[in-house]
């Protein structure tokens, strides 16, 4: 799996005749996870939703751009097919792969954020290959503060802003083996507690249910509302 991680930091302004979101699996990636043989790729399909228009998985070795490794330049949602690489194609350790997915939104009054709704986006590449490797989702994801700097936002009042900062930094390195389990938990208490104070829905106490008690129990925590007026820059 390669492209862009699925949630809200995909944005794309509306009323774009194309606008390009771009993922990476960079050379780090690879060279940390695939074998030293390379892996061969077979075929692969390529993903996005109603806005998207075109992809194209690009490959990388040592600076030097390859040939495309698939391509769609009139995507259609409801026509979505496997497509193989016109050649074969090797990705060896450090090569870095880069899916560039454009979309229309010309028709659309709001903001688009990535999301599992089709009228939501995703920009991934499921690829079928061969030998078996380690790294089986390789994916990227734009920094809060990249977003907010591309609309123009300074500051942002309260703390929510810098709790939603760490949760998301635990989501990316939490392992649920691990005592970094605990810490996320932890983190999105913070997140929820605060964002209850500074929106005025009243005092909470937000706990995260454990796993066992979620298995006991039907109870569900319920987040206040996110206001517009909390932010401002």
């Amino acid at each position: 799996l390669v492209g862009s991680e699925v949630n809200f930091l995909q944005f794309i302004p509306p009323h774009q005749e194309m606008f390009t979101s771009l993922g990476h699996c960079t050379s780090e990636c690879t060279q940390a996870g695939l074998l030293d043989s390379g892996i061969k790729i077979i075929s692969g399909v390529l993903h996005s939703h109603l806005a998207g228009r075109r992809m194209r998985l690009r490959h990388v070795r040592r600076g030097v751009e390859l040939p495309t490794i698939l391509e769609d330049n009139r995507y259609d949602f409801n026509f979505q097919a496997s497509r193989v690489p016109p050649a074969e194609t090797t990705v060896f350790r450090g090569d870095h792969l880069m899916l560039e997915c454009d979309y229309s939104t010309k028709s659309r009054d709001q903001p688009t954020f990535g999301g599992l709704s089709t009228r939501e986006e995703m920009c991934l590449a499921f690829i079928l290959y061969y030998p078996r490797s380690s790294l089986a989702d390789c994916r990227s994801l734009p920094a809060l503060n990249t977003v907010t700097s591309a609309l123009g936002i300074d500051d942002v009042y309260g703390q929510s802003f810098q709790r939603l900062v760490e949760f998301m930094k635990d989501i990316g390195g939490a392992d649920v083996v691990s005592n970094n389990a605990a810490v996320a938990e932890s983190t999105l208490e913070n997140l929820l507690n605060s964002l209850a104070a500074e929106t005025g829905s009243g005092q909470h106490d937000y706990h995260v249910p454990s796993k066992s008690s979620l298995s006991s129990s039907s109870r569900r925590i319920r987040p206040p509302p996110l206001l517009s007026s909390a932010a401002s820059g």
